[in-house]
């Protein structure tokens, strides 16, 4: 299977606006995707940007979905943003505002512009995102959400397999903590980070999460802030899709892909092993933790 990954990082570097970290949350999703199976080289399957500005961003968002579209085989996508969220007034939404990210120059990409992107890509396509950014709740305006700010909202259905992992509700803010999780004294996004410590440990102790399941632990790992991150979907259930995070593959797969085990004590034991190294990470590297917003 094909796969691409495009990952925008924005730390507004010399600007009242700087930020602190989003460098590094991209710089870690690349060592993590370079790690199971994605590759940059000369065919753009991996861009990372770096404080790019609005037409970057834009020309880049629009190349990954050519791409992807020219495939003659089903795609995985991974797509990051780091860097400040926003909102403006849209009559058009139920809570009157589009959620928007925010290039280095300082102008806004919208939900609604996100969305309909993305809404190009074909069927098979199966895509994870993950926003790190204030106000990023529903940063792509998907049809179904955990727990949303939209809930209710009449939105059309868009053929892709999409799951966005964001920072926090519309109307909260996602913070950039100090701590020792992933790289001692660096500073970086804490739902990036807490992504990234329940997926090693579920590489370590091969476990596979349904992406209900994967958000808990994310909130669990993100505990230490004042922050709630959010899940948001093209598909309606949470629970008959997977996240497997081996050592050279991140995909998506649903209840038809996986292979029942033979002893279910055994599905149980892991699971039960799995929580327990994560609250003792937790804890070891939560007194470690400095915050501020992004």
């Amino acid at each position: 299977m094909a796969t691409y990954a495009l990952l925008i990082g924005c730390n507004y570097t010399g600007t009242k606006h700087e930020l602190k970290g989003c460098d590094k949350d991209i710089s870690d999703i690349r060592d993590f995707l370079m790690e199971r199976g994605y590759a940059e080289g000369p065919d753009n399957r991996m861009v990372v940007l770096n404080d790019p500005k609005y037409v970057t961003v834009i020309e880049e968002i629009e190349k990954l979905v050519n791409y992807v579209n020219a495939e003659d085989e089903p795609v995985d996508v991974f797509f990051q943003y780091s860097g400040h969220g926003s909102k403006v007034l849209d009559k058009d939404e139920t809570d009157l505002k589009d959620e928007c990210l925010v290039s280095t120059d300082l102008k806004l990409i919208t939900d609604d512009y996100l969305k309909s992107q993305f809404s190009k890509l074909p069927s098979t396509t199966r895509m994870f995102c993950l926003i790190d950014a204030c106000h990023s709740g529903s940063s792509l305006d998907l049809d179904f959400n955990c727990n949303s700010d939209h809930e209710g909202e009449l939105v059309a259905t868009i053929d892709p397999t999409i799951f966005m992992l964001s920072g926090c509700r519309d109307a909260g803010y996602s913070q950039t903590i100090k701590s020792g999780t992933i790289k001692l004294n660096l500073w970086g996004g804490a739902m990036t980070s807490g992504f990234l410590a329940v997926t090693k440990h579920m590489e370590k102790h091969h476990i596979e999460l349904n992406m209900s399941q994967l958000l808990d632990f994310v909130r669990i790992s993100t505990c230490c802030v004042p922050q709630v991150p959010q899940l948001t979907s093209s598909c309606c259930n949470f629970t008959d899709h997977y996240i497997s995070c081996e050592k050279d593959s991140f995909a998506i797969y649903n209840d038809d892909d996986i292979c029942e085990e033979s002893d279910p004590s055994n599905i149980a034991s892991r699971v039960l092993n799995f929580i327990d190294k994560l609250f003792k990470s937790l804890i070891m590297n939560v007194g470690a933790v400095k915050s501020h917003s992004m």
